[in-house]
């Protein structure tokens, strides 16, 4: 848990980095802006840090740790939807080049491991076929879920009351 975690905490800072600098450069300023030339001079000689690289920069890095974080523990892949989800709904058609920069970032990871593989079949097992044998949310009994549940609230009323109670007055 904690090995994935950092690889996922550093996404979602690469993403809040992204987020700063995008808002920081204002709105004229495209992710994929081609001229990194100054105005008003003849520079023949492209700026690797522009801010358009920065940016993107800041996004592939996000993507690539999320991919990492979703190598070392499947379910850390939280950080990546994240990103894309805030993306999607606060920028509209505007997220969907940043959010698929971000995807592609994290495929890197997930196929440089694949390739590795000796064969693609086992690794692809591994990572995925598994879940489908066993007890799982998807072919489990569902009176055996509900009574798991239902025996969880008494320590999570517990664990949480303090919180639901913070969180009904209003405190911050």
């Amino acid at each position: 848990e904690l090995l994935a975690s950092l690889p996922a905490v550093l996404s979602l800072l690469c993403f809040c980095l992204y987020l700063e600098r995008r808002q920081r450069a204002g709105p004229s300023i495209s992710l994929f802006l081609t001229s990194a030339r100054p105005q008003g001079r003849s520079w023949s000689v492209v700026q690797p840090f522009s801010a358009s690289n920065r940016l993107l920069l800041s996004l592939v890095g996000a993507g690539v740790l999320t991919g990492i974080a979703v190598l070392i523990k499947q379910s850390a892949f939280d950080a990546g939807l994240t990103a894309v989800v805030y993306l999607l709904w606060r920028e509209r058609r505007r997220g969907l080049a940043p959010a698929a920069v971000l995807v592609a970032g994290a495929l890197v990871p997930v196929a440089i491991a694949a390739a590795s593989a000796a064969r693609l079949s086992s690794w692809l097992y591994a990572v995925v076929g598994y879940r489908f044998e066993g007890d799982s949310l998807l072919n489990g009994s569902l009176s055996g879920r509900a009574h798991q549940f239902w025996l969880s609230l008494p320590p999570t009323g517990k664990a949480l009351g303090l919180l639901a109670l913070l969180a009904a007055v209003g405190w911050r």
